[in-house]
C-alpha cells in the first residue's frame, strides 16, 4: 500500500480541494469515495429504497455498478457527476454510509480501484486510512472550525450559513458515532487544519511529505 494516499477528514475541511491538486501535483488518479456513496443514494431514492430496508438495499447494491474517472462519475453506466451535491442526496448518502452492507460493499470496490492502478492513487474520504487503507503509505487527516467549513459549503451552494452549519453538525455526529468504519484520525496520520490558510501551501507540503512516505 506504499503508493497509496489516504486523507480523510470531515464535510467542508478543505480534502476534496488539496486531494484534487495533490493528485495532479503527483501525477496520480483521484478517487473520490464519497462520491460512490453519493451515487448509490441517488439510486436508491430513484428506486424508492429506504435506508432502513436492508433487503431491498442488498438486492440493490448486487444490481449497480459504479465507476469514478476524476471528476466524471457514472452509475450503471449514466454520468450522475452534476446530481449528486444536492442537499437530498448528501443527506440520503450520509445515512447509507451508516450500514455495514454499503461500507462493506463499498471498500471491497475502492480496494479493486488500488489494485488496478499501477501508479500512486490519491483517495479521499472519512474511513480511509483508518479501514480502507490502514496500511497506505501516507494517511492525512483534513479539518477546519465548524465555522470555516460552514462558510466555504454557505457560498459553494448559496445558502444561509447557519442552515449548513447545522447540518454539518448533525453529520458530524453520525459520522463519528456510528458503529461501522466510524470517521477518526487514522493511527499515524499527519493532522492538517485548512482553517485560514491557503491550499497551494498545504499541497505543498504534502506533495513533501508524499515524496518522503511513498518513495
Amino acid at each position: 500500500m506504499s503508493r497509496i494516499v489516504a486523507i480523510d477528514g470531515p464535510s467542508g475541511s478543505g480534502k476534496s480541494t488539496v486531494s484534487r491538486m495533490l493528485a495532479t501535483r503527483l501525477k496520480a488518479v483521484h478517487v473520490d469515495t464519497g462520491a460512490m456513496y453519493r451515487a448509490f443514494a441517488l439510486k436508491a431514492m430513484r428506486s424508492g429504497v429506504a435506508a432502513g430496508d436492508l433487503a431491498l438495499i442488498s438486492r440493490l447494491l448486487n444490481a449497480t455498478h459504479i465507476e469514478i474517472s476524476g471528476d466524471l462519475v457514472t452509475m450503471d453506466g449514466e454520468d450522475v457527476s452534476d446530481l449528486l451535491r444536492t442537499p437530498e442526496v448528501t443527506e440520503q448518502s450520509s445515512k447509507f454510509a451508516e450500514i455495514s452492507e454499503v461500507r462493506e460493499w463499498m471498500v471491497k470496490r475502492q480496494r479493486g480501484i488500488a489494485a488496478s492502478n499501477t501508479g500512486i492513487t490519491v483517495f479521499e474520504g472519512r474511513d480511509i486510512g483508518s479501514v480502507v487503507f490502514p496500511e497506505a503509505g501516507l494517511k492525512v487527516f483534513v479539518t477546519a472550525s465548524v465555522e470555516e467549513r460552514a462558510k466555504r459549503r454557505a457560498a459553494e451552494m448559496d445558502r444561509p450559513r447557519r442552515e449548513v452549519r447545522e447540518e454539518i453538525q448533525a453529520r458530524d455526529q453520525r459520522d463519528t458515532v456510528r458503529a461501522h468504519s466510524p470517521m477518526m484520525i487514522a493511527d499515524g496520520a499527519v493532522v492538517v487544519d485548512t482553517t485560514g490558510r491557503a491550499p497551494e501551501k498545504i499541497v505543498e507540503d504534502l506533495a513533501a511529505l508524499a515524496e518522503e512516505h511513498l518513495s
